[in-house]
């Protein structure tokens, strides 16, 4: 059964140099929490493993105890790393790595993003391919982006961070068939990339790429999703919001 994997080792630091005095994943919207929003769109999957991934002495886990028996998730462990890593995909990696269970594939989302509902793909088989990236239509550089293969349904030529290389923007779900292939390619990133630099999911899928996996992508209406992940975001959406 895939695990659902959430990285929270971020420093909210945008969110305290904004006035706010709690972490990102504390505040409330609608008298419910980030971490309850983000968490909520997963009702399908109360079944599933979730791994909770954060840094030891910043990570409340009384909160996201009480937060997980709000949404009737039992199954879970908090994993606490002993500092701050260099982005998501370490956190991810070493997370999973001091996992007690254990993990096959699994499925990464942001503690910043809210989900009408997550459904796996209905357009394709998770057997047929190594991982897929879940998308909406969009633009602008501040996005993870794919481009897709021009003559084969659903597969993905390329991934970028930052990047305005099309129209398909990541919503920060990302499912990858074997956790054994993204340690494969965070470890290939570390041998070939600048290692000061933050280390974003979405681009590690170019090396499976590179090397013969099929990596696909699925699309979403924008209003499907609501992001949280800056001040100016969490501002227009703090007093509620509706799935339209």
């Amino acid at each position: 059964m895939t695990t659902i994997v959430i990285p929270m080792a971020g420093q909210s630091s945008r969110f305290y140099k904004a006035g706010y005095d709690v972490p990102k994943y504390k505040l409330k919207i609608n008298n419910k929490s980030v971490f309850f929003h983000s968490l909520r769109s997963f009702l399908k999957f109360k079944d599933h493993f979730f791994l909770i991934i954060g840094i030891k002495g910043i990570l409340d886990e009384k909160f996201v105890q009480y937060e997980m028996a709000e949404l009737g998730i039992n199954d879970f462990e908090i994993v606490l790393l002993e500092q701050q890593t260099n982005g998501q995909a370490e956190t991810v990696v070493k997370g999973v790595k001091n996992c007690k269970r254990d993990i096959s594939d699994i499925l990464i989302f942001n503690i910043d993003t809210f989900r009408r509902e997550i459904n796996l793909p209905d357009n394709f088989s998770l057997k047929d391919c190594s991982g897929y990236l879940e998308t909406f239509l969009g633009s602008g550089e501040n996005w993870s982006n794919i481009m897709p293969e021009s003559d084969v349904p659903n597969q993905v030529k390329m991934t970028a961070e930052k990047q305005n290389i099309s129209e398909y923007c990541c919503t920060g779900l990302y499912y990858f068939g074997d956790y054994k292939l993204l340690n494969i390619a965070y470890n290939n990133w570390l041998e070939n990339e600048d290692t000061t630099k933050e280390v974003y999911i979405a681009p590690l899928y170019n090396h499976l790429i590179t090397c013969g996996h099929k990596i696909f992508y699925t699309v979403i209406n924008r209003c499907d999703v609501v992001f949280c992940g800056v001040p100016n975001e969490y501002e227009k959406i703090k007093n509620g919001f509706d799935w339209k």
